[in-house]
Protein backbone atom coordinates (compact mmCIF):
# COMPACT_ATOMS: atom_id res chain seq x y z
CA UNK A 1 0.00 0.00 0.00
CA UNK A 2 1.45 3.40 -1.57
CA UNK A 3 1.09 6.59 0.49
CA UNK A 4 -1.64 7.58 -1.17
CA UNK A 5 -3.63 4.50 -0.54
CA UNK A 6 -2.29 4.78 3.18
CA UNK A 7 -3.88 8.16 3.64
CA UNK A 8 -7.40 7.22 1.69
CA UNK A 9 -7.60 3.89 3.78
CA UNK A 10 -6.72 6.23 6.98
CA UNK A 11 -9.84 8.51 6.19
CA UNK A 12 -12.07 5.61 4.98
CA UNK A 13 -11.42 3.92 8.75
CA UNK A 14 -12.30 6.91 10.42
CA UNK A 15 -15.47 7.82 8.51
CA UNK A 16 -18.72 7.63 10.85
CA UNK A 17 -21.61 6.30 9.57
CA UNK A 18 -23.77 8.80 11.80
CA UNK A 19 -22.49 12.00 13.69
CA UNK A 20 -24.71 11.77 16.44
CA UNK A 21 -26.00 9.44 18.93
CA UNK A 22 -29.12 7.63 17.76
CA UNK A 23 -31.65 5.05 18.96
CA UNK A 24 -32.09 3.98 15.73
CA UNK A 25 -29.14 4.91 13.32
CA UNK A 26 -27.21 3.18 10.65
CA UNK A 27 -25.81 0.41 12.87
CA UNK A 28 -28.61 -0.47 14.85
CA UNK A 29 -31.05 -0.02 11.91
CA UNK A 30 -28.45 -2.65 10.17
CA UNK A 31 -28.10 -5.37 12.95
CA UNK A 32 -32.53 -5.29 13.68
CA UNK A 33 -33.31 -5.38 10.04
CA UNK A 34 -30.63 -8.65 9.45
CA UNK A 35 -30.82 -9.87 12.82
CA UNK A 36 -27.44 -9.55 13.52
CA UNK A 37 -25.48 -8.99 16.90
CA UNK A 38 -24.03 -5.53 17.29
CA UNK A 39 -20.62 -6.69 17.00
CA UNK A 40 -21.04 -9.02 13.89
CA UNK A 41 -22.91 -5.63 12.32
CA UNK A 42 -19.59 -3.50 13.00
CA UNK A 43 -17.22 -5.96 11.06
CA UNK A 44 -19.70 -5.95 8.25
CA UNK A 45 -19.24 -2.39 8.45
CA UNK A 46 -16.06 -2.38 8.26
CA UNK A 47 -15.49 -4.78 5.54
CA UNK A 48 -17.74 -2.82 3.17
CA UNK A 49 -15.58 0.33 4.16
CA UNK A 50 -12.46 -1.94 2.68
CA UNK A 51 -14.87 -3.00 -0.32
CA UNK A 52 -15.53 0.97 -1.04
CA UNK A 53 -11.76 1.54 -0.68
CA UNK A 54 -10.65 -1.55 -2.76
CA UNK A 55 -13.58 -0.29 -5.37
CA UNK A 56 -12.05 3.40 -5.66
CA UNK A 57 -7.94 2.06 -5.68
CA UNK A 58 -8.58 -1.06 -8.10
CA UNK A 59 -8.93 -0.60 -11.99
CA UNK A 60 -10.59 -3.53 -12.41
CA UNK A 61 -14.54 -4.47 -11.37
CA UNK A 62 -14.60 -5.51 -7.87
CA UNK A 63 -17.83 -7.35 -6.52
CA UNK A 64 -18.90 -7.49 -2.49
CA UNK A 65 -19.60 -10.52 -0.79
CA UNK A 66 -24.07 -10.92 0.03
CA UNK A 67 -23.52 -9.71 3.54
CA UNK A 68 -21.14 -6.63 2.52
CA UNK A 69 -23.77 -6.24 -0.30
CA UNK A 70 -26.53 -6.11 2.60
CA UNK A 71 -24.26 -2.85 4.37
CA UNK A 72 -24.04 -1.50 1.20
CA UNK A 73 -27.74 -1.34 0.54
CA UNK A 74 -28.91 0.34 3.26
CA UNK A 75 -25.79 2.91 2.90
CA UNK A 76 -27.80 4.22 -0.33
CA UNK A 77 -30.79 4.77 1.53
CA UNK A 78 -29.08 6.95 3.81
CA UNK A 79 -28.51 9.48 1.25
CA UNK A 80 -27.22 12.39 3.10
CA UNK A 81 -23.74 10.17 4.90
CA UNK A 82 -23.77 8.06 1.17
CA UNK A 83 -22.88 11.53 -0.17
CA UNK A 84 -20.61 12.22 2.63
CA UNK A 85 -18.34 8.77 2.29
CA UNK A 86 -18.21 9.26 -1.65
CA UNK A 87 -16.32 12.71 -0.23
CA UNK A 88 -13.91 10.81 1.37
CA UNK A 89 -13.41 8.02 -1.43
CA UNK A 90 -12.92 10.98 -3.61
CA UNK A 91 -15.60 9.33 -6.39
CA UNK A 92 -18.65 8.31 -6.29
CA UNK A 93 -18.50 4.19 -6.48
CA UNK A 94 -21.59 2.89 -9.08
CA UNK A 95 -23.51 -0.21 -8.08
CA UNK A 96 -23.97 -2.85 -10.45
CA UNK A 97 -27.43 -5.39 -9.92
CA UNK A 98 -26.91 -9.00 -11.01
CA UNK A 99 -29.55 -8.82 -14.22
CA UNK A 100 -28.94 -12.31 -14.81
CA UNK A 101 -27.85 -11.81 -18.27
CA UNK A 102 -26.05 -14.57 -20.02
CA UNK A 103 -22.75 -13.73 -19.05
CA UNK A 104 -23.21 -11.85 -15.35
CA UNK A 105 -22.71 -15.36 -13.74
CA UNK A 106 -19.27 -15.73 -14.95
CA UNK A 107 -18.40 -11.79 -15.12
CA UNK A 108 -19.53 -11.06 -11.37
CA UNK A 109 -17.12 -14.69 -10.29
CA UNK A 110 -14.43 -13.30 -12.05
CA UNK A 111 -15.26 -9.99 -10.85
CA UNK A 112 -15.16 -11.67 -7.42
CA UNK A 113 -11.94 -13.51 -7.91
CA UNK A 114 -10.13 -9.99 -8.52
CA UNK A 115 -11.48 -8.70 -5.39
CA UNK A 116 -10.23 -11.56 -3.41
CA UNK A 117 -6.66 -10.79 -4.76
CA UNK A 118 -6.74 -7.21 -4.03
CA UNK A 119 -7.97 -7.46 -0.71
CA UNK A 120 -5.33 -10.10 -0.02
CA UNK A 121 -2.42 -7.68 -1.46
CA UNK A 122 -4.14 -5.14 0.82
CA UNK A 123 -5.70 -6.37 4.30
CA UNK A 124 -4.50 -10.33 4.25
CA UNK A 125 -6.65 -13.11 4.52
CA UNK A 126 -10.76 -12.09 3.95
CA UNK A 127 -12.98 -13.09 7.20
CA UNK A 128 -14.80 -16.50 6.19
CA UNK A 129 -17.73 -15.02 8.05
CA UNK A 130 -17.90 -11.88 5.79
CA UNK A 131 -17.09 -13.14 3.05
CA UNK A 132 -18.25 -16.62 2.48
CA UNK A 133 -20.80 -16.84 4.70
CA UNK A 134 -24.57 -15.83 3.61
CA UNK A 135 -26.08 -14.80 6.95
CA UNK A 136 -25.10 -14.41 11.03
CA UNK A 137 -24.05 -17.60 12.68
CA UNK A 138 -24.62 -19.93 9.74
CA UNK A 139 -21.37 -21.91 10.23
CA UNK A 140 -23.19 -23.21 13.68
CA UNK A 141 -26.00 -24.58 11.34
CA UNK A 142 -23.56 -25.90 8.64
CA UNK A 143 -24.11 -29.76 8.06
CA UNK A 144 -21.75 -31.83 8.86
CA UNK A 145 -20.13 -34.61 6.27
CA UNK A 146 -22.78 -37.23 8.60
CA UNK A 147 -25.94 -35.48 8.26
CA UNK A 148 -25.08 -34.10 4.61
CA UNK A 149 -25.45 -38.14 3.57
CA UNK A 150 -27.75 -39.43 6.24
CA UNK A 151 -30.07 -36.06 6.44
CA UNK A 152 -33.51 -37.81 7.55
CA UNK A 153 -32.01 -38.23 10.89
CA UNK A 154 -31.89 -34.86 11.51
CA UNK A 155 -36.05 -35.55 12.35
CA UNK A 156 -36.77 -35.87 15.50
CA UNK A 157 -40.21 -37.89 14.87
CA UNK A 158 -38.12 -39.83 12.37
CA UNK A 159 -35.42 -40.58 14.83
CA UNK A 160 -38.47 -41.47 17.77
CA UNK A 161 -40.09 -44.01 15.44
CA UNK A 162 -37.29 -45.70 14.38
CA UNK A 163 -36.10 -46.56 17.98
CA UNK A 164 -40.14 -47.62 18.36
CA UNK A 165 -39.96 -49.44 15.92
CA UNK A 166 -36.77 -51.02 16.27
CA UNK A 167 -37.20 -51.97 20.02
CA UNK A 168 -41.05 -53.18 19.69
CA UNK A 169 -39.29 -55.87 16.90
CA UNK A 170 -36.52 -56.50 19.64
CA UNK A 171 -38.91 -57.03 22.58
CA UNK A 172 -41.12 -59.21 20.31
CA UNK A 173 -38.15 -61.54 19.90
CA UNK A 174 -37.84 -61.83 23.52
CA UNK A 175 -41.25 -61.85 24.21
CA UNK A 176 -40.55 -65.10 26.26
CA UNK A 177 -37.82 -63.70 28.43
CA UNK A 178 -40.53 -60.77 29.27
CA UNK A 179 -43.05 -63.37 30.25
CA UNK A 180 -40.95 -65.41 32.68
CA UNK A 181 -40.05 -61.49 34.55
CA UNK A 182 -42.09 -60.80 37.50
CA UNK A 183 -44.53 -57.94 37.23
CA UNK A 184 -42.54 -56.96 40.94
CA UNK A 185 -39.06 -57.29 39.24
CA UNK A 186 -39.64 -55.23 36.28
CA UNK A 187 -41.04 -52.43 38.28
CA UNK A 188 -38.38 -52.55 40.49
CA UNK A 189 -35.41 -52.69 37.48
CA UNK A 190 -37.50 -50.14 35.63
CA UNK A 191 -37.54 -47.58 38.65
CA UNK A 192 -33.77 -47.82 39.23
CA UNK A 193 -33.17 -47.55 35.39
CA UNK A 194 -35.30 -44.25 34.84
CA UNK A 195 -33.69 -42.92 37.98
CA UNK A 196 -29.98 -43.84 36.49
CA UNK A 197 -31.28 -42.58 33.31
CA UNK A 198 -32.18 -39.32 34.80
CA UNK A 199 -28.75 -38.91 36.67
CA UNK A 200 -26.93 -40.09 33.59
CA UNK A 201 -28.39 -37.16 31.51
CA UNK A 202 -28.21 -34.81 34.17
CA UNK A 203 -24.24 -35.01 34.21
CA UNK A 204 -24.14 -35.71 30.38
CA UNK A 205 -25.73 -32.55 29.00
CA UNK A 206 -23.33 -30.44 31.49
CA UNK A 207 -20.37 -32.19 30.21
CA UNK A 208 -21.35 -32.16 26.59
CA UNK A 209 -22.73 -28.79 26.78
CA UNK A 210 -19.42 -27.17 28.29
CA UNK A 211 -17.30 -29.45 25.64
CA UNK A 212 -19.46 -27.68 22.13
CA UNK A 213 -19.30 -23.77 24.30
CA UNK A 214 -15.65 -22.98 22.75
CA UNK A 215 -16.83 -24.95 19.05
CA UNK A 216 -20.05 -22.38 19.17
CA UNK A 217 -17.87 -19.18 20.61
CA UNK A 218 -15.21 -19.97 17.47
CA UNK A 219 -17.97 -20.46 15.12
CA UNK A 220 -19.69 -17.58 15.41
CA UNK A 221 -20.74 -16.49 19.16
CA UNK A 222 -17.63 -14.44 19.62
CA UNK A 223 -19.79 -11.95 17.94
CA UNK A 224 -21.94 -11.68 20.82
CA UNK A 225 -21.07 -8.46 23.30
CA UNK A 226 -21.52 -8.58 27.05
CA UNK A 227 -25.69 -6.80 26.14
CA UNK A 228 -26.59 -9.90 24.07
CA UNK A 229 -24.95 -12.20 26.75
CA UNK A 230 -26.89 -10.77 29.50
CA UNK A 231 -30.41 -10.74 27.56
CA UNK A 232 -29.55 -14.63 27.15
CA UNK A 233 -27.92 -15.19 30.61
CA UNK A 234 -31.85 -13.55 31.96
CA UNK A 235 -33.39 -14.62 29.19
CA UNK A 236 -34.68 -10.50 29.22
CA UNK A 237 -33.45 -6.82 28.64
CA UNK A 238 -34.02 -6.21 32.39
CA UNK A 239 -29.85 -7.41 32.54
CA UNK A 240 -29.12 -4.65 30.11
CA UNK A 241 -30.64 -2.03 31.69
CA UNK A 242 -29.83 -2.77 35.34
CA UNK A 243 -26.23 -2.36 34.06
CA UNK A 244 -26.79 1.19 32.50
CA UNK A 245 -28.99 2.31 35.21
CA UNK A 246 -26.22 0.88 37.86
CA UNK A 247 -23.84 3.46 36.07
CA UNK A 248 -26.16 5.93 35.18
CA UNK A 249 -26.62 6.00 39.16
CA UNK A 250 -23.16 5.93 40.12
CA UNK A 251 -22.39 9.54 37.82
CA UNK A 252 -25.54 10.86 39.41
CA UNK A 253 -27.25 11.34 36.02
CA UNK A 254 -30.28 9.31 37.40
CA UNK A 255 -31.32 9.67 41.38
CA UNK A 256 -33.91 7.62 43.16
CA UNK A 257 -36.62 9.34 44.75
CA UNK A 258 -39.22 8.12 47.11
CA UNK A 259 -41.36 4.75 46.81
CA UNK A 260 -38.44 3.45 44.95
CA UNK A 261 -39.03 5.23 41.87
CA UNK A 262 -36.66 7.06 39.92
CA UNK A 263 -35.59 10.41 37.93
CA UNK A 264 -33.11 12.71 35.57
CA UNK A 265 -30.81 14.53 38.53
CA UNK A 266 -32.18 18.01 37.69
CA UNK A 267 -28.17 19.16 39.39
CA UNK A 268 -26.50 17.41 36.54
CA UNK A 269 -26.14 17.51 32.90
CA UNK A 270 -27.07 14.49 31.49
CA UNK A 271 -25.36 13.50 27.90
CA UNK A 272 -25.93 9.86 26.65
CA UNK A 273 -23.05 8.26 25.79
CA UNK A 274 -24.48 5.54 23.94
CA UNK A 275 -27.93 4.90 22.71
CA UNK A 276 -29.33 2.42 25.33
CA UNK A 277 -28.48 5.90 27.96
CA UNK A 278 -30.54 8.38 25.02
CA UNK A 279 -33.11 5.78 25.00
CA UNK A 280 -33.71 5.83 29.28
CA UNK A 281 -33.10 9.55 28.82
CA UNK A 282 -35.69 10.19 25.95
CA UNK A 283 -38.33 8.06 28.04
CA UNK A 284 -37.90 9.96 31.36
CA UNK A 285 -38.30 13.22 30.06
CA UNK A 286 -41.34 11.93 28.69
CA UNK A 287 -43.05 10.88 31.71
CA UNK A 288 -41.94 14.28 33.53
CA UNK A 289 -41.99 12.74 36.63
CA UNK A 290 -40.32 10.43 39.01
CA UNK A 291 -41.18 6.81 37.61
CA UNK A 292 -41.58 3.43 39.09
CA UNK A 293 -38.32 1.37 37.68
CA UNK A 294 -40.69 -1.64 36.77
CA UNK A 295 -43.04 0.59 34.57
CA UNK A 296 -39.60 1.62 32.96
CA UNK A 297 -38.40 -1.28 31.91
CA UNK A 298 -41.79 -2.44 30.52
CA UNK A 299 -41.21 0.83 28.10
CA UNK A 300 -37.73 0.33 27.31
CA UNK A 301 -37.97 -2.85 25.94
CA UNK A 302 -40.31 -2.04 23.06
CA UNK A 303 -37.30 0.96 22.76
CA UNK A 304 -35.24 0.19 19.60
CA UNK A 305 -31.78 -0.36 21.28
CA UNK A 306 -33.30 -2.69 23.25
CA UNK A 307 -36.00 -4.45 21.11
CA UNK A 308 -32.67 -5.18 18.34
CA UNK A 309 -30.65 -6.88 21.15
CA UNK A 310 -33.62 -9.21 21.96
CA UNK A 311 -34.54 -9.59 18.24
CA UNK A 312 -30.96 -10.39 17.23
CA UNK A 313 -30.57 -12.78 20.60
CA UNK A 314 -33.73 -14.93 20.35
CA UNK A 315 -32.28 -15.52 16.29
CA UNK A 316 -29.33 -16.60 17.90
CA UNK A 317 -31.37 -19.01 20.34
CA UNK A 318 -33.34 -20.64 16.67
CA UNK A 319 -29.51 -20.90 15.63
CA UNK A 320 -28.17 -22.60 18.65
CA UNK A 321 -31.52 -25.10 18.33
CA UNK A 322 -30.90 -25.82 14.85
CA UNK A 323 -27.24 -26.24 15.43
CA UNK A 324 -25.42 -29.83 14.60
CA UNK A 325 -24.29 -29.51 18.30
CA UNK A 326 -27.48 -29.43 19.71
CA UNK A 327 -28.85 -32.13 17.82
CA UNK A 328 -26.32 -34.67 17.84
CA UNK A 329 -27.58 -34.00 21.77
CA UNK A 330 -31.15 -34.50 21.57
CA UNK A 331 -30.87 -36.95 18.86
CA UNK A 332 -28.75 -39.58 21.42
CA UNK A 333 -31.38 -38.61 24.49
CA UNK A 334 -34.35 -38.77 22.44
CA UNK A 335 -33.00 -42.25 21.11
CA UNK A 336 -32.36 -43.97 24.21
CA UNK A 337 -35.79 -42.53 26.23
CA UNK A 338 -37.24 -43.93 23.47
CA UNK A 339 -36.25 -47.81 23.93
CA UNK A 340 -37.42 -46.81 27.87
CA UNK A 341 -40.62 -45.78 27.01
CA UNK A 342 -41.01 -48.75 24.59
CA UNK A 343 -40.28 -51.71 26.64
CA UNK A 344 -42.37 -50.07 28.87
CA UNK A 345 -45.18 -49.60 26.71
CA UNK A 346 -44.61 -53.66 25.12
CA UNK A 347 -44.59 -54.71 28.98
CA UNK A 348 -48.00 -52.90 29.49
CA UNK A 349 -49.54 -54.26 26.49
CA UNK A 350 -47.73 -58.14 27.27
CA UNK A 351 -49.88 -57.71 30.68
CA UNK A 352 -53.48 -56.40 29.35
CA UNK A 353 -52.91 -59.33 26.84
CA UNK A 354 -52.45 -61.77 29.70
CA UNK A 355 -54.55 -59.64 31.90
CA UNK A 356 -52.48 -59.06 34.58
CA UNK A 357 -52.02 -55.76 36.64
CA UNK A 358 -50.25 -53.25 34.77
CA UNK A 359 -51.32 -49.99 37.05
CA UNK A 360 -48.14 -49.03 38.81
CA UNK A 361 -46.10 -49.72 35.47
CA UNK A 362 -48.44 -47.61 33.50
CA UNK A 363 -47.80 -44.75 36.16
CA UNK A 364 -44.07 -44.88 35.61
CA UNK A 365 -44.45 -45.22 31.45
CA UNK A 366 -46.35 -41.47 32.17
CA UNK A 367 -43.55 -40.51 34.64
CA UNK A 368 -41.25 -41.27 32.03
CA UNK A 369 -42.69 -39.46 28.96
CA UNK A 370 -43.08 -36.68 31.14
CA UNK A 371 -39.49 -36.68 32.12
CA UNK A 372 -38.63 -37.23 28.56
CA UNK A 373 -40.55 -33.92 27.76
CA UNK A 374 -39.55 -31.74 30.29
CA UNK A 375 -35.68 -32.85 29.67
CA UNK A 376 -36.51 -32.13 25.81
CA UNK A 377 -38.09 -28.44 26.75
CA UNK A 378 -35.77 -27.58 29.05
CA UNK A 379 -32.44 -28.10 27.27
CA UNK A 380 -32.11 -25.40 24.96
CA UNK A 381 -32.36 -23.14 28.32
CA UNK A 382 -30.01 -24.94 30.21
CA UNK A 383 -27.09 -24.16 27.58
CA UNK A 384 -28.08 -20.79 27.30
CA UNK A 385 -28.95 -19.47 30.45
CA UNK A 386 -26.59 -21.64 32.87
CA UNK A 387 -23.87 -23.67 30.55
CA UNK A 388 -23.04 -20.21 28.14
CA UNK A 389 -22.75 -17.39 31.02
CA UNK A 390 -20.32 -19.84 33.11
CA UNK A 391 -18.26 -20.96 30.60
CA UNK A 392 -18.20 -17.13 28.47
CA UNK A 393 -16.78 -15.81 31.69
CA UNK A 394 -13.20 -16.98 30.55
CA UNK A 395 -14.01 -14.65 27.25
CA UNK A 396 -14.31 -11.65 29.41
CA UNK A 397 -11.78 -9.30 31.54
CA UNK A 398 -13.10 -7.95 34.81
CA UNK A 399 -12.69 -4.67 34.45
CA UNK A 400 -9.90 -3.08 36.94
CA UNK A 401 -11.38 0.26 36.77
CA UNK A 402 -15.23 1.24 36.27
CA UNK A 403 -14.74 3.46 33.27
CA UNK A 404 -16.36 2.52 30.02
CA UNK A 405 -19.88 1.75 29.10
CA UNK A 406 -18.42 -1.90 28.23
CA UNK A 407 -16.82 -2.16 31.55
CA UNK A 408 -20.23 -1.81 33.65
CA UNK A 409 -21.64 -4.58 31.37
CA UNK A 410 -18.77 -7.16 32.06
CA UNK A 411 -19.24 -6.52 35.81
CA UNK A 412 -23.05 -6.98 35.82
CA UNK A 413 -22.87 -10.02 33.77
CA UNK A 414 -19.62 -11.12 36.20
CA UNK A 415 -21.19 -9.95 39.33
CA UNK A 416 -24.91 -10.02 38.81
CA UNK A 417 -26.23 -8.14 42.53
CA UNK A 418 -23.05 -7.46 43.98
CA UNK A 419 -22.07 -5.61 41.51
CA UNK A 420 -25.45 -2.98 42.34
CA UNK A 421 -24.62 -0.05 44.09
CA UNK A 422 -26.22 0.74 47.17
CA UNK A 423 -28.48 3.22 46.18
CA UNK A 424 -29.98 1.03 43.48
CA UNK A 425 -30.08 -2.18 45.43
CA UNK A 426 -33.69 -1.59 47.28
CA UNK A 427 -35.19 -0.37 43.17
CA UNK A 428 -32.77 -3.52 41.83
CA UNK A 429 -34.44 -6.02 44.39
CA UNK A 430 -38.28 -4.30 43.89
CA UNK A 431 -37.83 -4.95 40.26
CA UNK A 432 -36.18 -8.50 40.78
CA UNK A 433 -39.23 -9.82 43.30
CA UNK A 434 -41.95 -8.38 40.60
CA UNK A 435 -40.64 -8.73 37.22
CA UNK A 436 -38.09 -11.54 37.82
CA UNK A 437 -38.73 -12.75 34.21
CA UNK A 438 -38.95 -10.69 31.29
CA UNK A 439 -40.73 -13.50 28.84
CA UNK A 440 -40.90 -11.86 25.64
CA UNK A 441 -37.79 -9.59 25.43
CA UNK A 442 -38.40 -8.41 22.19
CA UNK A 443 -40.91 -5.57 20.87
CA UNK A 444 -41.96 -3.60 17.86
CA UNK A 445 -41.67 -0.22 17.87
CA UNK A 446 -41.20 2.44 15.49
CA UNK A 447 -38.35 3.90 16.55
CA UNK A 448 -37.10 7.27 16.91
CA UNK A 449 -33.86 8.35 16.14
CA UNK A 450 -32.23 9.88 13.05
CA UNK A 451 -32.21 7.36 10.58
CA UNK A 452 -32.99 8.05 7.00
CA UNK A 453 -36.56 7.03 6.01
CA UNK A 454 -37.45 3.74 3.91
CA UNK A 455 -36.58 0.18 4.53
CA UNK A 456 -33.13 -1.77 3.29
CA UNK A 457 -33.72 -2.85 0.15
CA UNK A 458 -33.18 -6.40 -0.60
CA UNK A 459 -32.13 -8.68 -3.68
CA UNK A 460 -28.49 -9.45 -4.71
CA UNK A 461 -26.06 -7.49 -6.08
CA UNK A 462 -23.19 -8.52 -8.73
CA UNK A 463 -20.53 -6.18 -8.18
CA UNK A 464 -19.70 -2.49 -8.85
CA UNK A 465 -17.62 -0.79 -11.21
CA UNK A 466 -14.03 0.61 -10.20
CA UNK A 467 -14.68 3.56 -11.61
CA UNK A 468 -17.39 6.29 -11.30
CA UNK A 469 -18.34 9.83 -11.25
Amino acid sequence: MNTLHCELWEKVLEFEFENEICEYGFETRLADENLWSEKFAQKAMLEYKKFMFLATVSDSMVSPSEIVDIVWHQHLIFTESYADFAKVLGKRIAHIPAEHKPNDGKRFKNAFINTKQIYESYFGSMPSDIWQEKEFLSKITSKDDFYSKYSFLKSKRIIILTMILFTSILCEICRPIFIQISGTTFMLFSTIILIALWTFFKIYRTKYFSEITEKLYNEGLQDLNTSELLYLKFNSTVGITNGVMNKLMSENKIIKTNYNRIEINPEVEFIPENKYELAIKVDLELYDRPVNYTTLINTLKNTKPFSQIANSCEFVKSKLYNSVYFHRYMSFYLAVMSVFVTVCGYRIFLGISRDKPVGYLFVLTIIAIGVIIYKHNNALDYLIEKILPNEFLKYIKVPIEKQTFNDWQNEYYILGAAAILPAFVSVHNEQSSYYSSDSSGSGCSSGGGCSSGGSSCGGGCGGCGGGGD
